[in-house]
């Protein structure tokens, strides 16, 4: 169990930081009427459910300043002399995140120079440890997420966020209100996010046709806008049919195929370890009406020249069996982009070759009516989570073997006390064969962070009411925000589907 630390801080600090907290807390709730409002708490509650029954633990006190340490002579000296050291100062700045650096650009002539040359800011980049998707990602403290409602028919929704440290509440919370105020006459209907950058669509005018692509930087509020993609048109089968134009061939059935061409997704994917410069995948779909099947197709926007390049390769899918692959939410790992469908097959599309790879190994589980619970990367690993014993709320997290060869199960996930507090997770019924079944009630996994120092995992799990973090390995919740109203729509998962698009928002110092 994760002991909390006894003692409270003095009582002016302590009122002064809920004060601070609440005001953040209600500025986040005012989300606008497209998006449900996220409340963020004030001296969030913690609770053993180790203990029975479960016990409240202490609030953790509040951060106290390290004692000053008396300058000395030598001390003196030795700033002076780094200070008259570039090389020394470079060195030293590198280790600082992000948003010091920016501050700290405010310190002299000097450290304005040095903070904002491009090839230092290319350098932070790369050496400061917030890389994900690769095997040497480090495994930086998650302080905040990015939430974005995943709708079927991409309607216009409200950019939020889940914070899980209190520093960070006002900022995120004005960060996603500038990012949803962005066009006066404008709303996001598409979200990505990549190593700190973010790509967004926003619909103008109430248009489907008249669409922006922004490409943002949260940390230095730089942004850039992406030309449109104007790639080739739809090409229709039964323009070459024989009998299209034969005015004898009389058949009740054949009719000319409509064909439709929309937007599905944009990913964005950028890897400081390997290059200065972002990429874009955009994925488009032709519905074809009267046929059986439809295709999607894959263009790449390149940051360094500027231009779009439709890739050769297609995906064609038959819709009676076509299964929902979520090309919103594309996961970065071992230097290409990764989606995951309903039926649990994997889709790779290689970004240098601009090409898909189909081989991808099968979860080795069979399918079931159970939707994959949670796919990402971690600590520089893809992870998939399903459902092993849904009685017993036990999951198995599965792990991608990086030559692609096989997914490998890691460990098990009990959520089993989390029922105490929840008993609504998991409904029982008996059906007309007498047979035992259940279904999951509503709550879903939003994000897997693991220590990998300590070895431990948590999950930030959503319930309709609450947004909580629980500590696997201590079986501590964490209540992290209050969520409402909500609307389940056709069902609860409906609800669950819409919290798919989330990210993990990081500081960089990189130019978009």
């Amino acid at each position: 169990m994760l002991s909390g630390e006894a003692g409270n801080a003095d009582s002016s600090a302590e009122s002064s930081q809920e004060e601070k907290a609440k005001s953040s807390a209600e500025s986040s709730q005012k989300a606008g009427s497209r998006g449900r409002f996220i409340r963020h708490l004030s001296r969030a509650r913690r609770i053993s459910l180790s203990s029975q029954p479960p016990v409240p633990l202490p609030l953790e006190p509040a951060s106290k300043l390290s004692p000053s340490i008396p300058e000395t002579h030598h001390s003196q000296a030795a700033a002076i002399f780094i200070a008259n050291n570039i090389d020394i100062l470079q060195q030293i700045l590198l280790y600082l995140p992000p948003k010091s650096l920016l501050r700290f650009q405010c310190v002299s002539k000097q450290w304005l120079s040095i903070i904002s040359d491009p090839a230092f800011r290319r350098l932070h980049s790369r050496f400061y440890p917030t890389t994900v998707g690769t095997s040497s990602s480090a495994s930086a403290a998650t302080e905040a997420l990015f939430v974005f409602p995943w709708t079927y028919n991409k309607t216009p929704q409200e950019l939020n966020f889940i914070s899980l440290s209190d520093g960070y509440v006002n900022p995120m919370a004005k960060m996603v209100s500038h990012l949803n105020n962005f066009f006066d006459n404008g709303a996001i209907v598409d979200f990505h996010s990549c190593n700190g950058l973010l790509a967004l669509v926003f619909k103008l005018d109430d248009c489907d046709d008249h669409r922006e692509f922004v490409v943002y930087n949260p940390t230095t509020c730089q942004h850039r806008l992406i030309p449109k993609f104007n790639g080739s048109k739809p090409n229709d089968p039964q323009l070459n049919d024989p009998h299209f134009n034969d005015p004898y061939f009389d058949d009740p059935h054949f009719y000319h195929f409509q064909i439709t061409r929309r937007f599905e997704a944009l990913n964005i994917v950028f890897d400081p370890s390997k290059s200065d410069h972002f990429k874009l995948v955009y994925i488009w779909r032709d519905d074809y009406h009267g046929d059986t099947w439809d295709r999607c197709g894959f263009a790449v926007y390149a940051s360094e020249t500027g231009i779009w390049r439709e890739s050769m390769d297609t995906l064609e899918m038959d819709p009676p069996d076509l299964p929902t692959t979520y090309f919103g939410n594309g996961v970065l790992w071992n230097g290409d982009l990764h989606w995951l469908n309903d039926f649990k097959y994997m889709i790779c599309f290689d970004l240098d070759k601009e090409c898909l790879h189909r081989d991808m190994p099968s979860l080795p589980v069979e399918f079931s009516e159970w939707e994959f619970w949670y796919f990402g990367e971690c600590n520089g690993c893809l992870y998939v989570i399903e459902v092993n014993n849904p009685f017993g709320l036990l999951f198995d997290v599965f792990e991608m073997e990086r030559d692609y060869s096989k997914w490998v199960l890691k460990y098990h996930i009990d959520l089993a006390p989390l029922r105490i507090l929840y008993p609504s997770m998991v409904v029982e019924f008996v059906d007309r064969a007498d047979r035992r079944q259940c279904t999951f009630g509503p709550f879903g996994m939003l994000f897997l962070l693991e220590d990998e120092k300590e070895k431990k995992a948590s999950l930030v799990t959503a319930f309709p009411d609450k947004v909580m973090l629980y500590k696997i390995n201590d079986a501590v919740v964490t209540e992290v925000a209050e969520v409402g109203p909500v609307d389940f729509g056709y069902s609860w998962k409906s609800h669950l589907n819409q919290w798919k698009d989330i990210y993990r928002h990081m500081e960089t110092l990189a130019y978009v």
